[in-house]
């Protein structure tokens, strides 16, 4: 049987419900993968199934939940009430769980430029059906040719393989999943793991800094772009034949093994920095920029940009 999917993103604020919260508003996104295993199911009107899919994906809470994974379903409900209905179930750290519900409201051909893209919610806690949150959030325009471009015929069995791993719902500007996999393998090596007093390493961090570093190559000039991401998969094959005598690929190396790699690249001479220096130029901002690692190392800005901040944008 056929079934289908789509990749979506929201994103926007919410604030808690029932208590003095001196910061006010939170961010708050989900990315979500929704679909059915059985697409005639879906467009049948008589079937259980139809206009209703499945979801999974991972949501950030601000002040619950960074990346949690959710599970749940979404409906079209177009014709009956004119709205886009999101449910879905999560966990904090602590193991407690949370429902989420969000509707698009009041869908008319007339006002689809405003209505399904905006999406009204509230969290509650599982069991007491306490309100703790409510959120708006938005499809962002920008997202619309990959949200369009996500949409793939599955067969039955299929249709969430793969989501497990996070970066499998993560949408990038510019990057495909795989270059993706090319510079966080890259990044790995240059900033590992380690150290008593600064711990964290890039692969930590992945899910924050990729997406960062996504967008500086997106502001880049088109042949820049080309040219970076043409290199970043010649190099992950050729540096380890070249410094290591191994025919494998950076990608399937360990950490170690990596960061190894590039200590010597860094000590080949100018050829091997040379090309070393664009990807440190991409990962390093991208990464010490985030708020976990100025913690660590102790920085602090005296003019600091909001945690979401991507680049001055025209």
């Amino acid at each position: 049987m056929i079934g289908f999917k789509m990749d979506e993103i929201m994103t926007g604020t919410h604030r808690f419900v029932g208590n003095a919260d001196p910061e006010g508003e939170h961010p708050l996104h989900f990315s979500l993968t929704w679909g059915n295993k059985n697409i005639f199911n879906f467009l049948n009107p008589f079937s259980k199934e139809y206009s209703l899919s499945e979801a999974r994906g991972f949501i950030t809470v601000g002040g619950l939940v960074d990346k949690a994974d959710c599970t749940g379903t979404l409906h079209l409900q177009y014709f009956t009430e004119r709205k886009i209905r999101y449910e879905f179930t999560f966990k904090d750290d602590q193991g407690k769980s949370y429902h989420y519900l969000g509707e698009k409201r009041n869908i008319w051909p007339w006002n689809l430029h405003k209505t399904h893209v905006t999406c009204y919610g509230t969290i509650t806690e599982v069991g007491s059906d306490k309100v703790i949150s409510e959120s708006v959030v938005y499809f962002p325009f920008r997202e619309m040719v990959p949200f369009l471009l996500s949409f793939k015929f599955k067969t039955k069995g299929e249709v969430f393989t793969g989501l497990s791993h996070r970066r499998a719902t993560m949408q990038f500007k510019t990057l495909s999943k795989r270059e993706a996999q090319v510079l966080a393998a890259m990044a790995g090596g240059i900033i590992p793991r380690g150290g008593s007093s600064f711990e964290l390493g890039a692969a930590d961090l992945e899910e924050k800094w990729l997406p960062r570093a996504d967008y500086l190559i997106s502001r880049m000039p088109v042949i820049s772009q080309l040219a970076m991401k043409f290199a970043a998969k010649l190099l992950n094959y050729l540096w380890p034949i070249i410094y290591m005598r191994k025919l494998t690929a950076m990608t399937t190396m360990t950490e170690e093994k990596r960061t190894i790699l590039f200590h010597k690249i860094e000590g080949s001479g100018f050829f091997g920095t040379a090309f070393l220096l664009p990807i440190k130029a991409i990962v390093f901002p991208a990464f010490y920029g985030l708020q976990e690692v100025k913690e660590a190392i102790g920085y602090r800005e005296k003019y600091s940009n909001d945690d979401n901040f991507e680049g001055i944008k025209k």
